[in-house]
């Protein structure tokens, strides 16, 4: 549904621009709000407001008010304009609305834009697990806790009209517990913070836009390298086995290199300024070596080399100049 939401955001927003000033009563009189299209001497084309697009006989109707003209028909007395009359008011009506939805998507001067991208949505795997390791030691999982979301500054440079080059560096506060379990024994707790920086270089291409230029859809694609901090503690259990490289451990498996593909839409409140939303998908590699020392045994080493896919989705805002 989140998604759903996001990628629908500009059309949202733009049906809050569509104005329904019409009303029609039925012969069983039902009253609905509408927009008139179009009239002829047998018949009324109108759009509903929740989208439908009919055309009706004037035989059908009690009542007809249209817009700022008023009541234009009644089922007693017939029309009461000439059809020539109303069909010209739609025309500039419509002419008018085209004129609010002239919006210019940027001109040939911007050539750069920023932006902030609020990223809610991680649908990650939440659990690692570790099945190489020995049965004296059992199974290791790392379980993320609590991540939250990922903001991204956006930049671009024009490269042609509909085509742009994108650096992107984002950030992610994570909060990891990991449990040793450990046979005959209640295992160990480690609390793990882990801060991670994404930088990523793209292109951008925007495809026809419609709308009144409102909207322009885009694809885009890129590649790119998630650098992690990480920070490790102790918080029960005690301490059964030395880690030679722990927090490198943590810092290379979540420190992934990653191509992303995505596609998305920009909705423009003026030449400057647009909302916009996307969906992203990332491939990504990671490998990671961790050393375990327990007391009158020969060091472990666990290795991870894996990869895997992620679906992130955004919504952000853009200024060009």
């Amino acid at each position: 549904m989140k998604i759903i939401i996001f990628l629908l955001l500009p059309m949202i927003i733009l049906a809050g621009n569509q104005s329904f000033k019409d009303i029609i009563i039925k012969k069983d009189n039902r009253q609905y709000t509408c927009s008139i299209l179009s009239v002829d001497e047998q018949s009324l084309k109108i759009i509903y407001e929740y989208g439908q697009e009919v055309i009706t006989s004037w035989d059908n109707l009690n009542k007809v008010i249209l817009g700022d003209l008023g009541e234009v028909y009644t089922a007693e007395s017939g029309l009461k304009a000439e059809i020539i009359l109303i069909q010209e008011y739609l025309n500039k009506r419509q002419e008018s609305l085209v004129e609010e939805e002239e919006v210019i998507v940027p001109d040939e001067e911007k050539d750069f834009s920023f932006g902030i991208l609020y990223m809610p949505a991680n649908f990650d795997d939440s659990k690692i697990t570790e099945s190489d390791l020995s049965i004296i030691i059992g199974t290791r999982y790392i379980t993320i806790e609590r991540s939250l979301p990922v903001f991204e500054g956006q930049f671009t440079a024009k490269l042609k009209r509909n085509w742009l080059l994108t650096l992107n560096i984002g950030y992610q506060y994570s909060r990891v517990i990991e449990n040793d379990k450990i046979v005959g024994s209640t295992g160990i707790e480690t609390l793990e913070s882990i801060r991670s920086i994404f930088l990523d270089l793209g292109t951008r291409l925007y495809l026809k836009s419609f709308i009144g230029n409102r909207v322009r859809p885009f694809l885009s694609m890129s590649i790119g390298k998630k650098i992690a901090f990480a920070n490790a503690e102790a918080k029960s259990g005690g301490q059964s086995a030395e880690d030679k490289n722990y927090e490198n451990y943590l810092e290379d498996l979540n420190s992934p290199f990653f191509i992303g593909l995505g596609f998305g839409a920009e909705y423009y409140f003026n030449p400057s300024i647009s909302v916009t939303t996307n969906l992203k998908f990332y491939y990504m590699t990671y490998s990671a070596e961790r050393k375990i020392e327990e007391p009158y045994e020969p060091t472990e080493i666990s290795k991870i080399d894996q990869s895997n896919i992620i679906t992130r989705v955004g919504i952000g805002m853009h200024l060009y100049f």
